[in-house]
């Protein structure tokens, strides 16, 4: 194999051939094939060239494919976390809104209720202070 790359690339690197008939002298000091060998040699290089082509392609496809289905993967995960974290969100709201009807709906009542309670509840120190310091000698 390794013969044949090194002859390929002669054989491309000069592109002088000739074709000689038989005991006739060659005009150049070379190689010399006959004419199905060197067909063969020139067919063999546009064949590797074509098959290094081909086997590029295919690696770049399977390459792309994989990155995007790690991508299409990823956009996924992305979307999955978004609507986890609206789902939060949304729970959340209608958690606070839930404990804010019921502060507003307590809050009326238990205003008027600590305010009577206080205001009951200090006259009835301040009249026992004044009851305990008026009776004492």
């Amino acid at each position: 194999m390794f013969l044949s790359f090194l002859l390929i690339s002669t054989a491309i690197a000069d592109d002088t051939f000739t074709f000689l008939s038989e005991g006739q002298p060659a005009p150049f000091e070379g190689t010399l094939f006959n004419p199905s060998a060197t067909a063969e040699l020139l067919v063999t290089a546009e064949e590797f060239e074509a098959q290094c082509i081909l086997e590029t392609e295919y690696q770049l496809d399977i390459q792309g494919t994989e990155y995007k289905l790690h991508l299409d993967n990823l956009t996924a995960s992305h979307d999955a976390a978004i609507a986890s974290q609206q789902q939060t969100i949304i729970t959340q709201q209608t958690k606070i809104d839930e404990l804010q009807t019921i502060i507003k709906s307590n809050s009326g009542q238990s205003k008027w209720f600590w305010f009577v309670g206080g205001a009951v509840l200090g006259g009835a120190i301040y009249y026992g202070i004044d009851q305990a310091i008026g009776s004492a000698p």
